[in-house]
């Protein structure tokens, strides 16, 4: 499924994300309200489960699932007084049974923005110039509804249990209204490398191209070249409740520039997720400038020919209840690399977790578990131990 433009995706029925070949994208997307997104597998599951308990035997399932492998209880059914094909919110059988769950399968893709946006796409418009919050980041809107005027591109709302096995992209990516989210091993939440091409913390260039690493978390590397140079993109935004996007290498009109990351935000003020677990990877980091080398094709660097600098890294924002980090895990808001002929690194962004219901008196509640690895850039964190305290970068 694919839209040049907005595109909402909304019901109350089932959504089957398979695996690769499966995806939706659009320049603006929002996903919301279903009552199940799985695969037929674990709908049968789902069924199966729920009937046994009351009826032992195997049943065709072409009425049902059209699946001539499958096993169902159409008696089961029938006592519940529903069928497959009825509204969830109407029918309270084993419709009760089934969460508001989204299932993204392995090769599966959400996107939003596109990847390769041609001009006669509708371009999502970035606050890449404003010192201020977006209002809905931090207090999102309850209706779900596809507003171009907002500054989500990717939003997942009010979709219960969420299950990663593929990839959810975006510039800024947001869950609202969700209890829990499981990212699987070697699976991803990125908004890496699609943030602000510009930005409040933009790079700077020399004459002859070679340019600084954008700012965001702190400042940019410096670019060098001969005896000239020029500083690295400044620091700002909100180190205490962050939501910005990170800037760019360059001034956002040139071509040879390195975009920063973008933004992820988990749950709100309002409503903090139940649980994250995460075994796989959510990152928002900077662009590198080698990727452009070979996309763009200028990798001969002369004393006329420069190369830009990295972007910056965009912003983590978790509003939780309870967190899991496995082994091998990457939860990363990095700086990108430069090119290797004097110009300058982007810097880190920020990762932030804000925490809802800290437990307090003398029982040891402990609310999160991190193994795996937490990376921004100038700060690298390994933490191998169970805590309760908030923190914050």
């Amino acid at each position: 499924m694919h839209s040049n433009a907005n595109l909402g995706v909304h019901g109350q029925g089932l959504l089957n994300l398979l695996g690769p070949g499966d995806w939706i994208e659009a320049q603006h997307l929002v996903l919301s309200l279903f009552y199940s997104i799985s695969t037929r597998k674990q709908r049968l599951k789902c069924l199966n489960k729920k009937c046994s308990r009351e009826w032992k035997f195997r049943a065709h399932s072409r009425y049902l699932l059209k699946d001539p492998n499958g096993q169902i209880m159409d008696k089961c059914l029938v006592k519940l007084q529903t069928e497959f094909r009825e509204d969830p919110t109407v029918n309270k059988g084993w419709a009760a049974f089934l969460p508001r769950q989204l299932h993204v399968g392995p090769g599966s893709i959400l996107h939003g923005p596109l990847e390769n946006a041609t001009t006669d796409d509708v371009t999502p418009k970035l606050y890449c110039d404003k010192e201020d919050c977006p209002y809905e980041l931090l207090h999102p809107p309850e209706d779900c509804n596809v507003n171009s005027s907002l500054s989500f591109t990717l939003q997942i709302c009010r979709v219960e249990d969420i299950l990663v096995e593929g990839l959810i992209k975006g510039s800024i990516v947001h869950f609202h209204r969700a209890r829990t989210i499981s990212v699987e091993s070697s699976r991803t939440i990125s908004a890496s490398r699609i943030g602000c091409t510009g930005g409040l913390g933009h790079g700077n260039t020399l004459s002859n191209g070679i340019g600084s690493g954008g700012g965001h978390g702190g400042t940019g590397g410096e670019a060098f070249y001969n005896d000239n140079h020029v500083e690295g993109g400044y620091s700002y935004g909100n180190a205490t409740l962050p939501c910005e996007l990170g800037s760019g290498s360059g001034n956002g009109n040139s071509t040879r520039t390195t975009a920063g990351g973008g933004i992820i935000v988990v749950g709100s003020l309002e409503h903090p997720l139940s649980s994250l677990s995460i075994q796989g990877y959510v990152k928002a980091d900077g662009g590198n400038f080698e990727p452009q080398i070979r996309n763009e094709k200028f990798a001969i660097f002369d004393n006329f020919t420069g190369g830009p600098g990295g972007g910056f890294g965009g912003t983590i924002l978790m509003f939780l209840h309870m967190l899991t980090i496995g082994k091998l895990v990457v939860l990363s808001s990095m700086g990108g690399y430069s090119s290797s002929n004097g110009s300058g690194g982007g810097g880190g962004g920020r990762i932030h977790f804000h925490w809802s219901d800290i437990p307090t008196g003398d029982v040891y509640l402990p609310i999160a578990s991190v193994k795996g690895d937490i990376q921004i850039w100038y700060v690298y964190c390994k933490l191998l131990l169970q805590f309760y305290h908030i923190f914050s970068f």
